[in-house]
């Protein structure tokens, strides 16, 4: 751990999604899906219909291509795969407006975050829990 702080409120959702998919899920590189099933748009666009990746015909990626990253801080079945990947007990509450989870490891608190969305709950708490210093405040520098 380098002890560099992530400033939550300065990312984009799919740059904390990536975020998650390295630190907590532990894949460094993206899988390649080599599905040749494609479904056609009149737009010139192609979705897999293997893994839902999406491009258009002339790019370079029409054959082999990256499976999309899960959007784990965006949907709650994504974020659902953060809470299984622990195999611990993960409690999440609602204390409106927000969110709460904590995640235990060995019967004791290992992350714990409090976000506007329990998805974003979730991947803040597992990123604390695998060492990650999240700032969730609202404010961003400058």
């Amino acid at each position: 751990m380098s002890g560099e702080v992530i400033k939550w409120a300065a990312l984009l959702p799919d740059q904390r999604d990536a975020l998650v998919h390295e630190k907590v899920m532990g894949h460094k590189e993206r899988a390649i899906c080599r599905s040749e099933q494609r479904y056609g748009y009149d737009d010139g666009d192609w979705e897999c219909g293997e893994c839902g990746a999406t491009g258009q015909w002339n790019n370079a990626m029409v054959g082999d291509h990256y499976q999309p990253i899960p959007h784990y801080t965006q949907s709650l079945d994504a974020a659902w795969l953060v809470m299984e990947h622990f195999d611990e007990l993960v409690l999440v509450v609602h204390v409106k407006p927000r969110w709460h989870c904590t995640l235990h490891k060995d019967e004791a608190p290992s992350g714990n975050a409090t976000m506007k969305t329990p998805q974003e709950a979730i991947c803040v708490a597992a990123l604390r829990a695998a060492g990650i210093t999240v700032d969730e405040s609202e404010k961003t520098d400058g």
